[in-house]
């Protein structure tokens, strides 16, 4: 598993957030979600730029790191297209 959070909350004011996910190698993903929803929250734990109130979350850093040389977290539009099919 190359990311793995299992029986994870953070608490911030009102909002908890609670999730349990798995990260396959080779996959990529993307969270969707309302506003305060805890995408970015998500990332973040993932990325160990905050650390989880309970709750573990393992991830291979070092590999994601050695890859991540132009990785950015950007918003994304709030209007998703989908084409006619």
């Amino acid at each position: 598993m190359l990311v793995q959070l299992e029986h994870v909350r953070k608490k911030y004011g009102s909002f908890t957030l609670e999730l349990n996910m798995q990260i396959p190698e080779d996959r990529i993903i993307g969270l969707i979600g309302a506003n305060g929803a805890g995408k970015s929250t998500t990332f973040k734990l993932m990325l160990g730029l905050i650390r989880p109130d309970q709750g573990t979350v393992e991830a291979e850093m070092p590999r994601i790191l050695a890859q991540r040389r132009n990785w950015r977290l950007e918003p994304c539009s709030p209007t998703v297209a989908f084409p006619n099919t």
